[in-house]
C-alpha cells in the first residue's frame, strides 16, 4: 500500500513538472514586431475578405475594423485581438476573415518566427 501511493505522488510529480516546463517554454516565445533587428517581414500568399453585414449593406456605411494578431511560423494568425471595433458581428466575421489568411512567416537568420501585427480592414456595401 505505501509503495502504491508513493508511486502515484511520484507520477503526478512528474505530470506536474512536465506541465511546468511545457508553461515555460510558451511564455518564453520570442514574438518580434516591425523593425526589429534581422528580422524578415512575413509575406501575405492567402487573403480572404470578410462580407459586410447587411446593416453596412442597406445602410451603405463603411464599416472599419482594426485587429492585431501574431503571425505564427507555420504562416496563420494568432491570438486575434480587436483593437478598434465597429459592432460584435462585422468584428466577428473579420476576424474569421484573418485566421483563413496565410503567411510564409518572418524569419531570423533564417529560421520561421513568430510576428505580431496590425490589421485594417473596410467594409463596404457592394
Amino acid at each position: 500500500m505505501p509503495s502504491t501511493i508513493l508511486s502515484v505522488a511520484l507520477r503526478f510529480a512528474v505530470v506536474v513538472c512536465s506541465f511546468l516546463l511545457v508553461a515555460a517554454l510558451v511564455a518564453a516565445e520570442t514574438i518580434y514586431e516591425a523593425g526589429d533587428e534581422g528580422v524578415r517581414r512575413p509575406r501575405l500568399i492567402e487573403q480572404v475578405s470578410p462580407e459586410p453585414t447587411d446593416e453596412v449593406r442597406k445602410s451603405k456605411v463603411e464599416a472599419r475594423v482594426q485587429l492585431r494578431g501574431i503571425i505564427r511560423p507555420d504562416g496563420r494568425v494568432s491570438d486575434i485581438e480587436v483593437v478598434q471595433g465597429f459592432d460584435e458581428e462585422v468584428d466577428r466575421r473579420t476576424i474569421e476573415a484573418l485566421r483563413l489568411w496565410r503567411f510564409h512567416p518572418a524569419t531570423k537568420d533564417g529560421n520561421p518566427v513568430s510576428f505580431r501585427s496590425g490589421f485594417s480592414f473596410e467594409l463596404k456595401a457592394l
